[in-house]
């Protein structure tokens, strides 16, 4: 039964037959498809499935996206914890990359690249709060990203979670922005 959650066509988003990218709601929910792509990336290198057998794919192809080949990896596991997509379609929307976050630990250039009305941010529990931080530090930088944070952790707990790791935050970001432009 498990099993079955994993698959797009059991859990995906039945009554989203066609997309309007002018429809919040929708937007909405091909960004939490795109969250549970990275979740579902990890089960696949967990599991050791890989190219015909992987179940993540139709997460985002289903919506024209393409993962990009530099997925985020925690390297103290080598768990996936988020990746980049980049929309592959003639039509004009208003999002041209997704950096997804699953919820487990952790965008210039690329934003530079694609332009912030491009971009959107995603995450799920934990990585929404990741999403959240990466998210604020870009609007400092007068970068306005269009974000989606699906059950993030109490407002508290992020400032907790902040002053805990601001010494961190800089070479985390770092590390993100690296990610990012290797990708």
């Amino acid at each position: 039964m498990a099993f079955r959650q994993l698959e797009f066509k059991h859990s995906g988003p039945t009554l989203l037959t066609a997309t309007n990218w002018n429809n919040i709601q929708h937007r909405r929910s091909i960004a939490a498809c795109l969250v549970q792509g990275v979740y579902i990336l990890e089960e696949d290198r967990q599991d050791h499935r890989t190219l015909h057998h992987a179940l993540a794919p139709p997460w985002w192809n289903s919506f024209n996206f393409e993962l990009l080949p530099q997925v985020l990896i925690d390297d103290s596991d080598s768990s996936i914890f988020g990746a980049i997509y980049k929309f592959e379609s003639p039509l004009n929307t208003s999002c041209k990359c997704v950096v997804a976050f699953r919820g487990i630990n952790r965008c210039e250039k690329l934003v530079d690249d694609a332009g912030a009305a491009n971009v959107w941010l995603a995450g799920h529990s934990l990585g929404s709060l990741i999403a959240l931080l990466v998210g604020r530090n870009m609007v400092k930088m007068g970068f306005l990203v269009e974000t989606y944070l699906f059950n993030p952790p109490f407002a508290s707990l992020s400032r907790l979670v902040e002053r805990i790791i601001k010494k961190q935050i800089s070479k985390f970001m770092a590390r993100i922005i690296g990610d990012v432009i290797r990708a």
